[in-house]
């Protein structure tokens, strides 16, 4: 959970409620507010974004900073994903122009390991998700969501775009709205995972089926 004062509460549940066992500080004097955040799929380590575009790592065991890193010229980093296997993260901004990248970072060696730069007819990019396997990425702008494979970032294998509708030629595109990934379960294969985009300027939630 992200504070708009710099710090980053944490919380546990207990039978009476929710009671904060710490915080975190984006800066000794709360000056810098954060942005964005995402744990870590092995629940020790928290990425969170801030308002000038730094990547703060956090080691959840000693609260304390483990590397910070700096992007997105100085923009807030607005999203955040983690690969399942933590090997790496993907953030973006939505404060720059429509051809803003988007960065991949090596959580290993604390260093930025390739960039994505999104293609014409995504927009200013809303949303990033890690497929549950680690193989691919996707990223959803304005106009469409894309699907990219991990590690080889520029390697598009899916757009998963809005329905074409009648309607004013200059009306104003709606905001696209976050994707999610999922394991089994719609169809009967049995080995495909699939991919929900939703409020991409249609009603329905779409399912995606990738093989």
């Amino acid at each position: 959970m992200g504070g708009s004062n710099g710090s980053v509460n944490v919380f546990k549940s207990v039978p009476s409620g929710l009671k904060k066992i710490t915080h975190l500080k984006s800066s000794e004097d709360g000056s810098v507010a954060f942005s964005s955040g995402c744990l870590h799929p092995d629940g020790l380590i928290y990425a969170a974004g801030t308002t000038d575009g730094k990547l703060l790592i956090y080691d959840l065991k000693t609260q304390a900073v483990a590397g910070t890193l700096q992007g997105h010229d100085g923009n807030p980093i607005n999203y955040i994903t983690i690969s399942e296997n933590g090997y790496h993260v993907a953030t973006s901004s939505s404060s720059s122009s429509a051809e803003s990248p988007i960065h991949i970072w090596d959580l290993r060696k604390l260093k930025l390991s390739a960039t994505i730069t999104p293609p014409e007819g995504v927009g200013t990019i809303t949303s990033l998700a890690f497929d549950p396997m680690g193989l691919y990425l996707a990223y959803s702008g304005a106009e469409a969501t894309k699907i990219c494979v991990v590690k080889d970032w520029d390697r598009v294998v899916g757009t998963l775009s809005k329905t074409k509708t009648g309607g004013k030629k200059n009306a104003t595109p709606p905001s696209c709205g976050g994707v999610v990934w999922g394991g089994k379960g719609l169809d009967d294969d049995g080995g495909s995972v699939w991919v929900a985009a939703g409020c991409d300027g249609e009603k329905p939630i779409r399912f995606w089926g990738v093989e």
